[in-house]
C-alpha cells in the first residue's frame, strides 16, 4: 500500500476499531487499513487536516470536508497535545510511540462528544489491566 493520508484523531480510532462503523463499506475500508497497519508498522502515513483515507467512505463526508466540525476539533486536540504535525509523514510505529497508551483520560481529553466515545471507553476499559 502506498502512503496513507490520516487525520490526527484517527490515530486513536484505529486503535479502538473493533468492527463498528457508519456503513458496511466504511467498516470494510477500516478493516483493510487496520490490517495493513498491523501487518506493517512501517507503513508511511501523511498527516492531513482534511478528509483522509478513512473518511472516503463515511456518510458524513462532503468532498474533502466533514459535515461536522467535531472531527476538526478532535484533530486539533490530538495534534496539539502530541505534536503530530499536518503535512508531515510518520510511520504507524512512530505515531504510536508519540502517544501514551490508550486510557479513559486520553479519550476524554481528545474525543469530547464523539459519537463513538462510549464504545471506545468500553474497549479501553476491557483491555486496560487493573493495577494491583
Amino acid at each position: 500500500m502506498s502512503t496513507l493520508r490520516l487525520r490526527p484523531h484517527h490515530i486513536l480510532c484505529l486503535q479502538t476499531f473493533r468492527g463498528s462503523g457508519y456503513s458496511p463499506d466504511f467498516v470494510a475500508g477500516m478493516k483493510k487499513i487496520v490490517a495493513e497497519l498491523e501487518e506493517n508498522a512501517e507503513t508511511s502515513l501523511q498527516i492531513v487536516n482534511i478528509c483522509d483515507d478513512i473518511c472516503h467512505l463515511c456518510s458524513n463526508r462532503n468532498g474533502w470536508s466533514c459535515t461536522s466540525l467535531r472531527p476538526s476539533i478532535f484533530d486539533v486536540l490530538v495534534s496539539g497535545r502530541y505534536n503530530i504535525l499536518p503535512g508531515k509523514e510518520y510511520t504507524w510505529k512512530t505515531l504510536l510511540s508519540m502517544l501514551p497508551p490508550l486510557s479513559l483520560e486520553l479519550l476524554e481529553e481528545c474525543c469530547p462528544n464523539c459519537q463513538w466515545l462510549s464504545l471506545c471507553r468500553q474497549i479501553v476499559s476491557e483491555e486496560t489491566p487493573v493495577s494491583t
